[in-house]
């Protein structure tokens, strides 16, 4: 592989690490300093290559950012899919994807704060796959609901209102939740489970 002028030759180098280490840098600076204040020229300094070494892996800023929120939707999607037992009672899966949703969230809290608050600086087609990634996340949310409603077991809710709420309590934890706080992560899922169950079970 031919080297790219700058601070950083990328020869023999394994391409994957290098673009995972400019998507943690951007996280970090995007995140801190907001998207539309942090340029490329200092994304490539703190990532300790040139203008020139960033768009070798990507081909813009724009990308970058892009790259960042698919994988932060791809994760939920993850936690999602692993809560989930085809042979588990719904109410046990839905329990389960709480737990999930709060655990990933807080693991990944600037990742998904850029996706709360940067996904408008995407370009059209990447917000759509964005959108696609998030309305499958909805929809593996509203089906177990679905399964307690056909199950006769719901009060007279919307269920789609009550998957979006699940998705709501956890994703904005990130702004509210301490570490050092009395709670840990496990307790705070209880207690999200505890509120949400009152509100939709007969």
């Amino acid at each position: 592989m031919k080297e790219v002028q700058g601070n950083s030759p990328l020869k023999d180098e394994p391409v994957i690490d290098r673009k995972k280490e400019i998507i943690k840098t951007a996280t970090v600076l995007f995140y801190e300093q907001g998207y539309d204040n942090t340029p490329t020229r200092e994304l490539a300094r703190a990532a300790d290559l040139s203008n020139a070494g960033i768009y070798y892996h990507f081909k813009d800023k724009e990308d970058i950012l892009f790259h960042i929120l698919f994988d932060s939707v791809n994760r939920l999607l993850e936690a999602l899919n692993a809560a989930i037992k085809p042979d588990n009672d719904p109410e046990q899966n839905l329990r389960q994807i709480i737990e999930n949703l709060l655990s990933m969230v807080l693991e990944s809290r600037m990742e998904i704060g850029l996706l709360i608050k940067e996904s408008e600086r995407l370009n059209l087609e990447q917000i759509k796959i964005i959108n696609e990634k998030k309305n499958n996340a909805l929809y593996l949310v509203k089906n177990e609901i679905s399964k307690l409603q056909e199950m006769g077991r719901l009060k007279s809710i919307n269920t789609n209102i009550a998957a979006f709420s699940i998705i709501a309590m956890t994703n904005w934890s990130y702004y509210w939740y301490n570490p050092g706080g009395p709670l840990s992560i496990p307790e705070v899922a209880a207690e999200m489970v505890k509120h949400f169950f009152a509100g939709i079970l007969k």
